[in-house]
This record gives C-alpha cells, sequence and structure tokens, in this order.
C-alpha cells in the first residue's frame, strides 16, 4: 500500500536509512527529480516517521537505523483508501498550491479513533500514543477540529470530544 503513495518512496526510504542521511537537495540528486517532488517524499517519509526534522528545515534526524526495520516499519503503516488518494493526489501534481489540497496526516484516522475511544484529546495524549512530536500532534487536534470530531475551547486546556463510535467519523467526513 505505501508505495502507491509515490512511485520513489520505498526507494528514497531505503536510500535515506541505509546511508542515515537525509536532506531535499540530496533525495532530488539522488533521484534525479524536481524539487517540488522530491520535498514531498522527505514530508511523507517523515509523516511516515521514518525522519523527523531538527532545528533548520533542511536538517532531518534519521529515525529509524536499519534498512530491516525499515521494512518492518513499511508494513505496520496501515493507510485508509482515503488517505492513499488524497496523498497521490499531493504527490502526483507539482502545480497544486497547499490551498487546493486538503490533504490530512498520515495519522489522522488512527489518531481519530484513539480520542474518540478514550475520550481525551490532549496534545501531550496524541504525543504518547502516536509516538510523535508536539507540533505534529498539534496539527493532527488542528484537523481533528476542522473536521468536527473535537471541539477545543480557546483556553487550550478543555476539550470535548464530539463522536462516540468509529462510524460517526466516517459519516462526518462524508459531509
Amino acid at each position: 500500500m505505501i508505495s502507491s503513495l509515490d512511485s520513489l518512496f520505498k526507494q528514497a526510504a531505503h536510500f535515506i536509512v541505509e546511508n542515515q542521511l537525509c536532506s531535499i537537495k540530496l533525495v532530488q540528486e539522488q533521484f534525479s527529480i524536481g524539487s517540488k517532488r522530491a520535498t514531498r517524499i522527505v514530508k511523507l517519509l517523515e509523516q511516515a516517521g521514518v525522519i523527523s526534522m531538527c532545528g533548520s528545515s533542511s536538517d532531518y534526524k534519521i529515525l529509524i537505523p536499519t534498512v530491516n526495520l525499515l521494512i518492518e516499519k513499511l508494513e505496520q503503516l496501515e493507510l485508509t483508501d482515503f488517505s492513499l488518494n488524497m496523498c497521490n493526489q499531493f504527490c502526483e501534481s507539482d502545480i497544486k498550491t497547499e490551498n487546493e489540497i486538503d490533504t490530512l496526516d498520515l495519522l489522522f484516522y488512527k489518531a481519530a479513533q484513539i480520542v474518540i475511544e478514550n475520550q481525551d484529546c490532549s496534545f501531550s495524549f496524541l504525543q504518547r500514543r502516536l509516538s510523535i512530536g508536539y507540533n505534529r500532534a498539534k496539527a493532527i487536534i488542528n484537523q481533528l477540529q476542522q473536521k468536527g470530531v473535537i471541539v477545543y475551547s480557546t483556553n487550550k486546556e478543555d476539550c470535548r470530544v464530539l463522536l462516540t463510535e468509529g462510524n460517526s467519523l466516517n459519516k462526518k467526513l462524508k459531509k
């Protein structure tokens, strides 16, 4: 499933983990692709938990030490058809702007399921349950709020989960 995100996704992941180096320019040069496609591949690798941005926008930390662990990680990734379709649209077009594509984080559905099951939606809760950083947890919570799964108050301390079962999530997203 994961290979359908971009034809170079798995190759780039293997290359990055094998060499323990990552930058947009490196991906661009290694695979002879444009900077926009290289940027999208690196972003997908970050969302998949293969790499993590450190400090500046060009520094990345490799989170998976060996190719064998990478293969296990890629096999564990379970994406919904909706997420795959959104990622395919995101990867195939170099001319679409960010405003034209409403992409959900790759962990959106998993996060929604966790939030609905536990009726909890704090940043730290998602960070712990999904093993992600604060910024990604914040982005996912914003997406959950935009899709009507949760309501977050302005003081950022009070969160209310609006859905009570997984089926209602699919109904909510079809609207």
